[in-house]
């Protein structure tokens, strides 16, 4: 790993790294980690800061015309956990952007393109500028606005809540793509119209990540058989954004995908997503979910 400085960080002494990984999985990708530390282990303050570092990434890329379209994702495992932001081109024709999509998809499962020495030293000099502590970050604020999307419908909350916080709701997906078992599939979704993560306040994108760590906690604790949980939210059309509302997904695994076929049909499971629920099976599991998760707060 290629360490940036450690001072991008809201916390004096933060464990907080941010990295150029040995292997990007698109140009500029950069990582997120606590070194050593599996997701369970990520303190509120370890989320807090990583915020703070992923926003000030976010709007220095736009600021700078790299992009404003990019995909945060992460993946819990028996391993030390990390964010990857991905930043996406801009793509004029829909071809492009699969394209796109088949790389990251691809990169994200079997490993990403090696970085040779001298894109590595162009990077480094490049976000040692971008990421200077003088280049203060733009703080959301908490108007509650309203959208025209789903997320913003009454509709949609009452028929797919299964926890609802102070600033966000816990969504059980109407099309699930979890993989084996249960399909246990969530979307944390701000209450207020969040459109890009550079919308998001800290509060609720906090509690957003306050309350995913007690839903892994409490699936990891009652099903045996959770062999990964993956994370992902998506800003733009470009990197996968199908709904103008910020929303984090929440996907668990009982089959590890550590062979090929188990490696493919994880990327065919993002790719093309599944076949929506019939409205009652999706009433009867939202009301089961909603039980199971009554003491979650």
């Amino acid at each position: 790993m290629n360490y940036l400085k450690n001072d991008l960080f809201a916390s004096e002494n933060s464990p907080l790294f941010t990295a150029i990984p040995d292997k990007q999985i698109l140009d500029k990708s950069l990582q997120i980690s606590v070194p050593g530390q599996k997701f369970r282990d990520w303190s509120k303050q370890n989320h807090a800061d990583s915020y703070v570092v992923m926003q000030r990434i976010a709007q220095a890329w736009k600021k700078s015309n790299i992009t404003d379209q990019y995909l945060i994702y992460g993946k819990a495992d028996s391993h030390s956990f990390h964010w990857d932001m991905i930043p996406y081109q801009k793509c004029h024709t829909s071809i492009g952007r699969i394209v796109q999509q088949l790389q990251v998809l691809w990169r994200s499962t079997f490993g990403g393109i090696e970085v040779s020495e001298n894109s590595l030293k162009n990077q480094l000099k490049e976000y040692q500028l971008l990421l200077s502590p003088s280049s203060e970050i733009i703080q959301s604020t908490e108007n509650a606005n309203k959208g025209n999307d789903s997320f913003c419908k009454d509709t949609t909350i009452e028929r797919q809540w299964v926890v609802m916080g102070k600033r966000v709701h816990v969504l059980f997906n109407y099309a699930p793509i979890g993989f084996g078992g249960e399909r246990l599939h969530f979307l944390v979704v701000p209450k207020n119209h969040r459109e890009a993560f550079t919308d998001v306040t800290k509060e609720e994108y906090c509690e957003s990540l306050a309350i995913t760590s007690k839903i892994v906690d409490h699936f990891i604790k009652t099903r045996k058989n959770i062999k990964d949980v993956y994370f992902l939210n998506k800003t733009g059309v470009d990197a996968g954004q199908t709904v103008k509302h910020w929303h984090l997904h929440v996907i668990f695994s009982s089959n590890s995908a550590q062979n090929f076929w188990g490696r493919i049909t994880f990327l065919k499971n993002i790719l093309l997503g599944s076949a929506p629920m019939k409205k009652d099976s999706l009433a009867k599991r939202v009301g089961e979910l909603r039980k199971e998760l009554a003491t979650l707060k």
